[in-house]
């Protein structure tokens, strides 16, 4: 049965990406569903989703990031805690009502 798939004549595989491409390089205002609308014109059937990811995704993008990629969550102190940064922390920890109703916030932002 996969055979049978395989024998049915389609577009090349990236063809309507390319198409979405070339049009928004001459086109880079159009929204979405014009382009679907003037691809349609020319026999080419691509769905305003397809566009819409063409169009918006970043540019230069590799993939996933993969397990040797970047780590989800806190990125790490720019360097050691200067005293101003100490200071403006123990400013916060006050409004909050003192380090320990602090702690308890974080505590509680840390279950999130």
């Amino acid at each position: 049965m996969a055979k049978k798939a395989a024998a049915v004549a389609g577009p090349e595989r990236g063809a309507k990406t390319r198409a979405i491409k070339e049009y928004l390089e001459a086109n880079p205002k159009a929204s979405p569903k014009v382009v679907v609308e003037a691809l349609a014109a020319q026999g080419i059937q691509v769905s305003v989703g397809l566009v819409s990811v063409t169009k918006y995704s970043k540019k230069g993008k590799t993939g996933s990031t993969g397990a040797t990629g970047a780590k989800r969550g806190r990125k790490p102190a720019a360097g050691p805690a200067t005293i101003e940064d100490l200071i403006d922390l123990k400013l916060f920890a006050n409004k909050l009502g003192g380090i320990d109703a602090t702690i308890n916030l974080l505590n509680k932002l840390a279950q999130l």
